[in-house]
C-alpha cells in the first residue's frame, strides 16, 4: 500500500491534478471563441485547448457544439490564472454578436486595448457583486 511506504505520499482527494490553475505549476488558462457550421460563436475556457477543441467536434462536447458541428476556432487569448479566464469570459459572452465579430476581426494595439477594457469591466463587475 502506498501508505505503508516511506517518503510517498496519497494524492489529495477531489479535483484531478491537472484541472487546477496556472498556481500549481500547470499550463496558462485560455479564453477561446469558436464559431460553429450555423455562424454562432460559442465561448469557454481551457488549459488544454487542443484536447478541448477534440472534445467540441466529438461526442462528449458541450450541449450547445454538439448539434453544430464542425466547430473552427476562431479567437483565443492566454489568462494568469483560472479565475481571470472565468471573468474575461463572462465579460465577452455578455457581448453582443458584433461586438464579438469585432473582437475577433481586430488585431494588434486595437486588440489588446480592447481586451484591457474588458478585463478592467470584469474586475470592477467582481467588486461590484461581492457581499459587504
Amino acid at each position: 500500500m502506498i501508505a505503508d511506504r516511506p517518503g510517498l505520499r496519497r494524492p489529495p482527494r477531489g479535483r484531478c491534478r491537472r484541472n487546477r490553475s496556472d498556481n500549481f505549476g500547470m499550463s496558462f488558462w485560455q479564453v477561446y471563441i469558436l464559431r460553429c457550421a450555423d455562424d454562432t460563436l460559442y465561448t469557454g475556457i481551457t488549459n488544454r485547448l487542443p484536447a478541448r477543441l477534440k472534445t467540441h467536434n466529438g461526442v462528449r462536447g458541450a450541449k450547445y457544439t454538439r448539434t453544430r458541428q464542425p466547430v473552427v476556432l476562431a479567437w483565443r487569448t492566454r489568462c494568469k490564472t483560472r479565475g481571470a479566464a472565468l471573468s474575461l469570459e463572462y465579460a465577452i459572452k455578455q457581448l453582443t454578436r458584433r461586438q464579438k465579430q469585432t473582437l475577433i476581426a481586430v488585431v494588434g494595439g486595437a486588440r489588446k486595448q480592447m481586451l484591457r477594457r474588458l478585463r478592467a469591466g470584469a474586475a470592477r463587475a467582481s467588486r461590484k457583486s461581492r457581499p459587504r
